[in-house]
């Protein structure tokens, strides 16, 4: 998700800061530092503040995509009979077996000509996850005006309590009427047992509002049979805070990092550069291998009055084939100048046919396109990500055409087609039309430091 896609999301998005009370905070620390500088000149709110604003971040994202492709070129490839998650997980390249392990739900609730299908849902220590599927007898197209009012953590209940929890959803267009989406929700400080109860009672969709209640039982005990938990208890000691690894769980559709931790005093929390709960609070995390793990998202909390019992951090991550030996985690800085002539400088290169090309992102390394092609309805590019930390290379790319329009793209994460071949990445966007110009772009990435002298391992171990 680019920094411009949420401040639309921001600008349209309609609440109750009262509602948001006991959500977590649940957006990626490198979107919450790349949003920091411009979010109280763009958001279109008379009261500003960080409650708020990681508030409203909790109900729209700690996915690396949310939202609507409308793109029709995609829906044929939809087989709505099938596992509406792993269908969408397949098309961001995911690693994740939901279909194995999800339970059947299929229920359905319909009001105003509005039909709301649960498909799906699975869940394990860190997330819930539901999928579902709206059928509409008018013509659908989800855009960012929509996004909240489709957000199923505004609307569950959990054993008969009513929650707010934080997460992402994906939606994709299937036909003019109908669309699918996957909802992950944060459950990681519930308590869940075994089994337990969700109920649905949503009250609008789009800019319809209606009655859609459903209820259905959610089982964790599939997925905790292939469940590996760690108790690794490692300790890291920060500037301004202490940290413990506390538990690590891999499965096959989550590999979760949770943390806890403690200011040194009362101070030192605002010592704390950006929207970081803790020091460097941008990790990236290598297997033993070397090769850097695709970050689904994150979530946190402060706890306390003045925060003085610490914080609470989740880290989401790609599922693993195999079970490594350590986890190695590379603590970051992001810095930012606010000077309008240093911020992020674009690199603009045209597509000539010959290969490979080179985009230069600065300190971090090179981005190598080395094949573009047309398939079907869609341009496939393959690149080769040279430098320190691939995912985060790979991510920067995009393709606009002259006029500056980016193209569509299919699979907004970008993640790998081949895990042995870890710097090797696929993009996917919208066919490249004959006698046009088109350019590879991508931003510099100078503004990360890694903090060497706090690199750790989290031994795993079974």
């Amino acid at each position: 998700m680019r920094e411009k896609d949420l401040f639309k999301l921001f600008n349209y998005m309609e609440n109750d800061e009262k509602e948001f009370e006991h959500i977590n905070e649940s957006m990626n620390d490198v979107q919450k530092n790349n949003l920091k500088s411009n979010l109280r000149k763009t958001i279109k709110c008379k009261k500003h503040s960080r409650k708020k604003y990681i508030a409203i971040a909790a109900a729209i994202s700690i996915c690396c995509v949310i939202g609507a492709n409308a793109n029709s070129g995609f829906a044929k490839d939809i087989p709505i009979l099938n596992s509406v998650m792993q269908t969408i997980t397949n098309k961001y390249d995911g690693n994740e077996e939901y279909d194995k392990y999800s339970k059947a739900i299929n229920k359905t609730a319909e009001d105003k000509g509005i039909k709301f299908t649960v498909n799906e849902a699975v869940c394990d220590d860190s997330q819930l996850v539901i999928s579902c599927t709206l059928n509409s007898n008018k013509k659908i197209k989800v855009d960012n005006e929509d996004i909240s009012s489709l957000f199923l953590g505004n609307y569950i209940s959990i054993n008969g309590k009513k929650e707010r929890l934080g997460g992402g959803m994906q939606w994709e267009n299937v036909d003019d009427n109908t669309i699918i989406g996957v909802c992950e929700l944060d459950v990681e400080d519930k308590k869940l047992g075994g089994d337990f109860k969700v109920d649905l009672n949503v009250d609008k969709i789009f800019n319809t509002s209606g009655k859609w209640d459903l209820s259905f039982n959610v089982s964790k005990k599939a997925l905790e049979e292939k469940t590996l938990k760690v108790k690794p208890n490692i300790k890291v000691d920060f500037p301004n805070n202490t940290l413990v690894v506390d538990k690590v769980s891999l499965n096959p559709i989550n590999t979760s990092i949770f943390i806890k931790g403690k200011y040194k005093n009362k101070e030192s929390q605002g010592k704390i550069k950006g929207y970081n709960l803790f020091d460097y609070g941008y990790w990236i995390i290598l297997d033993d291998k070397g090769v850097e793990l695709f970050q689904k998202g994150s979530s946190g909390e402060s706890q306390g009055v003045f925060n003085i019992n610490g914080y609470k951090y989740k880290l989401d991550l790609e599922s693993l084939k195999q079970t490594p030996k350590y986890l190695t985690v590379i603590p970051c800085e992001f810095t930012r100048n606010t000077e309008e002539k240093n911020k992020f400088k674009e690199v603009k290169v045209p597509i000539n046919g010959q290969y490979p090309i080179k985009i230069n992102q600065g300190k971090m390394g090179n981005l190598i396109i080395n094949d573009i092609k047309n398939e079907d309805n869609k341009t496939i590019i393959k690149y080769t990500a040279d430098g320190q930390f691939p995912y985060n290379q790979a991510n920067k790319l995009l393709v606009k055409d002259e006029q500056g329009n980016e193209l569509e793209i299919y699979n907004m994460c970008k993640r790998r087609e081949n895990r042995n071949k870890p710097r090797e990445f696929v993009l996917k966007v919208e066919k490249l039309q004959p006698n046009k110009k088109y350019f590879l772009c991508s931003d510099t990435i100078d503004n990360i430091k890694t903090m060497k002298e706090y690199i750790f391992k989290i031994p795993i171990t079974k």
